[in-house]
């Protein structure tokens, strides 16, 4: 996830409900081989999720959750089992437990959600299981083969082409939107825009600032 880097943000840093990224793009590697990621993926495959800014992305955990169902929609469509390894802690916990998703129900994440929950629920032998993400560099012999699959993926979804398999996929974000919008209809209140999903008093306060910044920045403009 990038976003844009002006004087003005560093000053007067803006909240996060508002920013708009510039880059949003997830990354998968699928490992078939019994040696350690990093070291030899001649039998790997890598994706990248890219045009997340066409979704208006503005957190990286948004990126995380989408590579999560594009890898466990992949390894259901052809019946195979598998872990998804990732360090989105929350969307471990979360698949694990699936009552907690009810004192979620005004998160805007919740239809991707229940999308996974419910697909992971067809296909028992797909599980998410925590990585620890970002190990000590200067430990790096130590790591797991989960970290150094984790550590791959960071430099795939960043556009690293030396991180590429001679197998290497791009997948647009949208296509995944689309796939969750079929399962979930009453989420979206038009074919573009969701439901807000959010408490209505943080929505009018997120959208009270924006307009101030609006108005504010016209003037200074003058």
């Amino acid at each position: 996830m990038g976003y844009a880097e002006h004087i003005s943000d560093k000053l007067l840093l803006q909240p996060k409900s508002i920013r708009r990224s510039t880059f949003a793009q997830g990354g998968i590697l699928f490992h078939c081989g019994p040696a350690t990621p990093g070291t030899d993926i001649g039998q790997s495959l890598t994706i990248t999720i890219e045009e997340g800014t066409a979704l208006n992305l503005s957190l990286p955990s948004s990126t995380e959750l989408y590579a999560i169902i594009l890898a466990a929609q992949l390894l259901g469509s052809k019946n195979l089992h598998g872990t998804v390894y990732t360090d989105y802690l929350e969307t471990v916990t979360v698949t694990h437990n699936p009552s907690l998703l009810r004192p979620m129900s005004r998160k805007a994440i919740l239809p991707l959600y229940s999308f996974l929950i419910a697909h992971l629920a067809l296909h028992p032998g797909i599980r998410l299981a925590h990585v620890k993400a970002h190990g000590p560099t200067l430990k790096m012999d130590q790591w797991t083969r989960q970290q150094w699959g984790n550590h791959h993926v960071d430099k795939v979804a960043k556009n690293d082409n030396l991180a590429f398999c001679d197998t290497h996929i791009s997948w647009p974000a949208q296509h995944l939107e689309d796939l969750i919008k079929a399962h979930h209809h009453w989420h979206w209140v038009t074919a573009d825009r969701p439901l807000s999903l959010e408490p209505l008093r943080q929505t009018l306060r997120r959208q009270s600032h924006l307009s101030y910044m609006t108005q504010r920045d016209g003037y200074r403009a003058k």
